[in-house]
């Protein structure tokens, strides 16, 4: 990206901050922080403690970004969840101590295992799911965690089995698979219980290796989410 193209992404981004911020109370839902290839969304009506916006360049670089104010936590998967992009004890920390939960979404998967803990503990509290752009694999499991789960109308779900990479002796790879079926077990029973896909397709899907890909349309009618949504439009940049 050139220095041109980084500055119009910039303004774009700021402006969209501050028209959120003059915006009257019945507009403040959302904020757009950036839209580049996708939408950022955070929400707005969290109440007195509302935090600040963070930095434009966080938002901009940063695959996984966490902020927190009183008993609210925001948390942006805008990249990979993995731990190396965020140490897993400090997310898992910073969302225990939340009571309510907002999770925006544009990621191409990650890590199933921190997938699932994520889940365990969002699903305890007041949790609302928003995808911005992509909801692939273990991001599609996190998404489960919320009500309501938003989809944009342009977004694009991916639902497969988890896989997983190891090396070392039959007594170590024999260990990771059952890990592994475990785990796909009990994504099965996550996505039977929050959608409206039955155990048995879902088992004869995760069985298969194959991937299931969802428009806006048919991730409604799944049951993959809640509702979809039209992004807002974004105040003129001047040229």
């Amino acid at each position: 990206m050139n220095c041109h193209a980084e500055s119009a992404l910039a303004a774009l981004a700021r402006a969209s901050m501050d028209h959120w911020v003059k915006a009257p109370d019945d507009q403040k839902r959302k904020f757009w922080l950036a839209q580049a290839a996708s939408y950022r969304a955070m929400p707005t009506k969290i109440g007195p403690a509302r935090p600040a916006p963070p930095p434009l360049a966080d938002v901009l670089r940063a695959p996984i970004l966490l902020q927190g104010s009183g008993d609210f936590t925001a948390f942006l998967l805008h990249g990979e969840l993995t731990s190396w992009n965020v140490r897993p004890d400090d997310l898992l920390n910073q969302v225990s101590k939340a009571k309510r939960c907002f999770v925006g979404i544009d990621s191409p998967g990650g890590d199933t295992c921190l997938a699932l803990r994520l889940y365990d503990l969002l699903r305890t509290r007041d949790t609302e799911v928003e995808i911005s752009g992509r909801a692939f694999s273990a991001a599609l499991l996190l998404a489960q965690s919320g009500r309501p789960r938003r989809m944009v109308r342009s977004g694009l779900l991916l639902l497969h089995a988890p896989i997983t990479h190891s090396a070392g002796d039959p007594g170590t790879l024999r260990f990771e698979a059952d890990q592994l079926e475990r785990d796909i077990r009990r994504c099965e029973a996550i996505f039977a219980e929050r959608t409206k896909l039955t155990k048995a397709t879902l088992r004869g899907w995760f069985d298969s290796g194959a991937d299931h890909y969802f428009d806006s349309t048919d991730a409604l009618k799944a049951g993959l989410v809640d509702e979809v949504y039209d992004p807002p439009e974004m105040p003129a940049i001047a040229p």
